[in-house]
């Protein structure tokens, strides 16, 4: 038999979102799938939007990028030229 049910983990234990039509101490073998996080709605504080940068670079395995980059840096090299 293959059943998918929601969890939550907390504290150590996946809490099911619902019983198990098993019985007692039925032995299973467990996969899990991480749920995508839900998107906030709202404006964020930097702090706030720095936390959630480093919670997605984390979930998609990237290197986090260094303390002082930022747009301007981008641009030093590519001044504008007046026509």
């Amino acid at each position: 038999m293959t059943l998918e049910i929601g969890a939550i983990y907390e504290a150590g234990v996946l809490k099911l979102d619902e019983p198990l039509p098993l019985p007692e101490r039925q032995r299973v073998t467990v996969t899990v799938r991480e749920e995508p996080r839900e998107i906030k709605q709202g404006a964020l504080r930097a702090a706030e939007f720095d936390k959630e940068l480093d919670a997605l670079s984390a979930d998609l395995r990237l290197v986090s990028l260094p303390p002082d980059l930022s747009r301007s840096d981008m641009y030093l090299d590519h001044e504008c030229s007046s026509r």
